[in-house]
C-alpha cells in the first residue's frame, strides 16, 4: 500500500524548501516532524495544494457529508474526483475560537457549549474525535472514494504528555473505527510534532529532506531536534564567533544560559 503526492511546489516561498516535487507515502501513519520554523506546517500545505490539483474532495470535520467550496474558487470547471478525498486540519486556521464559530454554524449547539466550557488541551481531543468522526462518516457514505487522506497538523499544541500519550494509544483504534464502514478505502493520516510522544514506535518524515526514520529513545530524538534546530546552528556560529571577545562572550552566554 503507498500514495504518492505529485506536483508538490518546491519553493513556496520563493527559495528551494523541498528536494523533489513528489511524495511517496508507504505507511497508513507518518509522522512528519521537525522543530519549529522547520517547514512541517508548509509541507502540510503544500501536500493539501497537490491533492487539490488532482481534484480530490476536501470534506469539512463539521459537516463531512458537503464538500469544501474553497477548491472551486480556484477553478470555475472544478469537478472533485470521486475516487479520492481528504480532510485537513491545521491548528492555525482552525483555532479553538473558530471551531467554536464552525459548529455553531452547523447549529451543533451542544457542541459548542461543550467546547467553550473545556480547555485548550481538552478541546484538541475533542477535535481529534471530530476529524475521525468526519472520516468515518465519509468512509461510510462515499462509496465511490478508494483513497482517503487525512492531515493533521498541530493537534498537539496545549496537549500535555499524558493526553498526548492517551491519543497516540488510541490512534489505531480510531483508524479501525474508519475501516470497518469501509475495509476496501486507502486511508493515509499524516500528521506533524515536535513531541516524542507523538513519533515513538511511529514512521517519522523529514519535511525537508523526504526521509523517513524511527527513534529509539527520547535522547536520540531530542539530539536530532537539536541538531536540525536553525537556532541551536545560530548559537553555536555566534558563540564561536564571540571567543576571544571574553566581556561579550560572557554576557552573550548568560543571556542564553549557556556555559
Amino acid at each position: 500500500m503507498s500514495f504518492t503526492f505529485k506536483n508538490i511546489p518546491t519553493a513556496p516561498y520563493g527559495d528551494e524548501l523541498f528536494p523533489k516535487s513528489e511524495l511517496k507515502i508507504h505507511n497508513q501513519v507518518t509522522i512528519v516532524s521537525g522543530p519549529n520554523g522547520y517547514g512541517k506546517s508548509t509541507l502540510i500545505s503544500m501536500l493539501k495544494e497537490s491533492l487539490k490539483k488532482d481534484k480530490a474532495a476536501e470534506f469539512d470535520i463539521h459537516n463531512p457529508n458537503q464538500i469544501s467550496k474553497q477548491s472551486f474558487f480556484y477553478n470555475n470547471d472544478y469537478q472533485p474526483n470521486n475516487e479520492l478525498g481528504f480532510i485537513h486540519y491545521n491548528i492555525h486556521q482552525n483555532s479553538h475560537a473558530n471551531n467554536i464559530q464552525s459548529v455553531a454554524f452547523h447549529h451543533n449547539y451542544e457542541s459548542m457549549a461543550l467546547k467553550m466550557s473545556l480547555s485548550e488541551g481538552q478541546n484538541q481531543l475533542m477535535t481529534m474525535s471530530d476529524i475521525f468522526d468526519a472520516a468515518t462518516f465519509v468512509a461510510r457514505k462515499k462509496s465511490k472514494l478508494k483513497t482517503l487522506v487525512i492531515l493533521i497538523d498541530g493537534i498537539d499544541s496545549g496537549l500535555s504528555v499524558d493526553m498526548i500519550q492517551f491519543m497516540m494509544s488510541t490512534l489505531d483504534t480510531k483508524i479501525n473505527q474508519i475501516l470497518k464502514e469501509n475495509s476496501d478505502i486507502n486511508l493515509y493520516l499524516i500528521m506533524t510534532t515536535n513531541n516524542y510522544e507523538m513519533v515513538k514506535n511511529r514512521p517519522v518524515l523529514n519535511p525537508k529532506t523526504f526521509e523517513t526514520k524511527s527513534y529509539q529513545s527520547y535522547e536520540e530524538y531530542i539530539d536530532d531536534m537539536q541538531n536540525q534546530s536553525c537556532l541551536h546552528k545560530w548559537t553555536t556560529t555566534t558563540v564561536v564567533l564571540l571567543r576571544g571577545h571574553d566581556f561579550l562572550r560572557r554576557t552573550y552566554s548568560f543571556t542564553l544560559g549557556l556555559s
